[in-house]
């Protein structure tokens, strides 16, 4: 899957909004649902694969964990 910095930076701005300075976030706890992380144009899978990014890249704390795209 290629990056995209546009949703990276729209996640970054979302996850600012709501997240306390302790939340961890698990990319198997995404849901096409979670308004707070829902970004028009791009799936659930596309949201937990930018999120598992950030999450390499420390800029969020969590647990690396790809969904599949069927659940």
């Amino acid at each position: 899957m290629k990056r995209d910095m546009d949703l990276v930076r729209e996640l970054l701005l979302r996850i600012e909004e709501f997240a306390k300075p302790a939340t961890r976030f698990n990319t198997d706890q995404l849901h096409a649902n979670d308004l707070r992380l829902k970004v028009e144009g791009y799936d659930r899978t596309q949201i937990a694969y930018h999120v598992s990014l950030l999450i390499e890249a420390r800029l969020v704390d969590g647990t690396r964990n790809l969904v599949d795209a069927k659940s």
